[in-house]
Formats: C-alpha cells, sequence, structure tokens
C-alpha cells in the first residue's frame, strides 16, 4: 500500500466547509483532535498538514479528500510540491471532473 507522505495546504476551503457547518475554530478543533491555535494557523495556510490529518478532517466535514483539496482549487496549486505519482493521480482526477463539467 502507497502512504502518502505529502503535506498539504487547506486553509480556504478548510474554512469554508467549517463556517458552512456552522462550527466555530473552537467547536471544531477538539473534533478533529487539534487546539483551535492549530485549527487557526491551518486554516490561514501558516501550516501544512498530512494527508492522513486531510482524511481525518474531511470526513468529520461530510467531504471526501479529494472534495476538501479541491475546493478552492488548492490541488492545483499544492500539486506542484508533490511527488510524481500524486501530481499524476491530481491530473487523473482533474481529467474526470472537467470531462462531467463540459
Amino acid at each position: 500500500m502507497n502512504k502518502r507522505t505529502e503535506s498539504y495546504f487547506i486553509g480556504p476551503s478548510l474554512r469554508r466547509a467549517r463556517d458552512s457547518k456552522g462550527w466555530s475554530q473552537e467547536v471544531f478543533a477538539p473534533v478533529v483532535g487539534m487546539s483551535q491555535s492549530n485549527l487557526s494557523n491551518i486554516e490561514s495556510n501558516k501550516q501544512k498538514v498530512s494527508w492522513e490529518t486531510i482524511q481525518l478532517i474531511a470526513h468529520k466535514l461530510d467531504l471526501t479528500p479529494e472534495e476538501l483539496l479541491d475546493a478552492d482549487g488548492g490541488v492545483v496549486v499544492n500539486v506542484y510540491l508533490t511527488s510524481p505519482s500524486f501530481q499524476h493521480d491530481v491530473l487523473v482526477f482533474m481529467l474526470k471532473t472537467w470531462r462531467r463539467e463540459v
């Protein structure tokens, strides 16, 4: 099994998803096992998060990890910071999404 070791910025998409649920940082941070200041750093893109953290956060927000990454085009920005195999996965995902929209 391939373990993803990349880390990502997800700030704006995380903030929008959390706000859409009506949850404050103070309410949501303990749900995902972090402090409010840590969540604030993630939402302001001062801190990257691991793939495992993205999976946890997405699950708690009733999203897929890909939806959380793609909510503001973040996956396009961050793909350059990742491994070639993940870049391939992202491009396949983007093509599938594009085909559905066209």
